[in-house]
């Protein structure tokens, strides 16, 4: 994943390969980008439409390469994921310019809350926005944005801020990854393998159980559903305990079939390749688990993902 800094002083003195700023619509660029940005804006190549976008090369005035202008839209329909979005925007357009960093200027938000969540956001962005899942891929773009910087005079608050930013990006992307995964990889065991990676981790409470724990536990319906894989089932339970003793946990339930062919009851072959996808529910709770892990949240967390295959066989289970 990309790394995610953070950085102070004035946005004409920033020297990186490619500064982004983002622009609403109708409005003026900064004042120490004035004599880059006023040649665009004024000849109509850019209005700040969210969205668009504009490359200035050698930019007059300041020490950044390159100037890219991002729309930010409306400043009256401006949200945080608006700047998710503009953040993308300016990552991805830094990996195709095969650049090894790229900055970003952070727009200014007045309150401490306000800049915190504007960098945990523009972190966010950046790093989801660069996302591509290609390992398998014989001939897959190998380059990556190495370090994408945001950039605000309060470097203190956009560094905590973006230290969250990050840790939440890399949640989901744990949780794209194992929904990309194909089956024959994301097996059960495979997940309950994540489990252990992440409750080892974080100095987590785990327990998995295998078919024989699964039935003594009564699950039938878990057992029954993958009596015919030979990828046995496995029911995968993480616990965070960040609360306080003896108060309720929040409990994160997720659905895994690692591949649902349907059964005896054969699904049609249209879309069959989708049904991996079928263990997303417990890919969510996975990743879900990995952010409280990480961020070390103060409350009793409790992960619960079923994991099974449902196959045909001479074992399945026979409707009616």
């Amino acid at each position: 994943m990309v790394r995610i800094d953070a950085s102070g002083g004035a946005l004409g003195e920033v020297s990186t390969p490619m500064l982004a700023v983002g622009l609403h619509k109708g409005e003026s660029a900064p004042q120490e980008l004035a004599g880059a940005a006023d040649p665009v804006l004024s000849n109509g190549d850019f209005s700040g439409k969210e969205g668009e976008t504009a490359l200035v090369y050698a930019p007059e005035g300041i020490a950044s390469s390159r100037l890219l202008l991002v729309g930010l839209g409306e400043r009256t329909s401006f949200t945080l994921d608006t700047l998710r979005r503009a953040s993308a925007i300016a990552a991805k357009r830094a990996r195709a310019l095969k650049l090894d960093d790229a900055a970003f200027a952070l727009p200014v938000s007045e309150g401490s809350a306000a800049r915190v969540a504007a960098a945990e956001a523009a972190a966010e962005g950046a790093a989801l926005g660069l996302y591509r899942f290609d390992r398998y891929k014989t001939n897959s773009e190998s380059r990556e944005l190495g370090t994408f910087t945001l950039v605000h005079d309060d470097e203190d608050e956009v560094a905590g801020g973006a230290g969250t930013g990050a840790k939440l990006a890399a949640a989901a992307l744990l949780a794209r990854d194992l929904a990309n995964e194909p089956s024959n990889t994301a097996t059960p065991e495979y997940l309950a393998g994540k489990g252990r990676e992440i409750a080892e981790r974080y100095g987590m409470e785990a327990t998995i159980l295998d078919r024989a724990g699964i039935e003594a536990e009564g699950m039938n319906g878990l057992a029954t559903v993958g009596r015919a894989s030979e990828n046995e089932p496995r029911f995968i339970a993480l616990e965070h305990h960040g609360g306080k003793d003896g108060s309720p946990p929040i409990v994160l339930v997720g659905k895994a079939v690692t591949f649902d062919s349907g059964g005896i009851s054969i699904k049609p072959t249209a879309g069959m390749e989708d049904m991996k996808y079928d263990m997303s529910g417990g890919a969510a709770v996975l990743g879900a688990i990995e952010a409280v892990g990480s961020l070390n949240l103060p409350l009793n967390v409790v992960a619960l993902v079923p994991a099974t295959e449902n196959l045909p066989g001479g074992n399945a289970f026979k409707p009616g």
